[in-house]
């Protein structure tokens, strides 16, 4: 792990960034898939969805917003946004609760960022991991 990550691991992670420090980690089976699994099932609502990971707390991946606060983020119309919301309810990214006054925006199968480094099995010199 690159001593940037860990630097950026090791501080408070759920302490509210400056807007232009705010970044998210996105699993790369959401866009490495031969079968293209999530662009079919999601198709232009994953900009919604890696806005919600952007979002979301990193512990238990959930975000509080109002459909207009998201489309006046995103730069797109409210109805857009109410149509990629349920898609992704619809296809299992999401569930969502109405709390009165926003939207308590749950991903579903999220996983929070572990602040231990990852236990790689260790390779034999000249070997790569995952290489068949």
């Amino acid at each position: 792990m690159s001593q940037h990550i860990k630097s950026i691991l090791a501080t408070n992670v759920l302490a509210k960034p400056r807007q232009r420090d705010w970044w998210g980690f996105i699993w790369r089976g959401l866009v490495v898939s031969r079968s293209a699994k999530h662009y079919n099932a999601m198709g232009r609502a994953v900009w919604l969805f890696v806005y919600l990971i952007i979002h979301a707390n990193r512990r238990s991946g959930t975000v509080y917003r109002r459909v207009r606060t998201i489309a006046q983020d995103i730069g797109i119309s409210e109805r857009t946004v109410q149509i990629w919301l349920k898609i992704l309810r619809d296809k299992g990214y999401i569930t969502t609760e109405r709390t009165g006054r926003s939207l308590l925006i749950h991903i579903d199968k999220w996983r929070p960022i572990s602040r231990a480094p990852s236990r790689l099995p260790r390779s034999a010199p000249g070997e790569v991991h995952g290489a068949t």
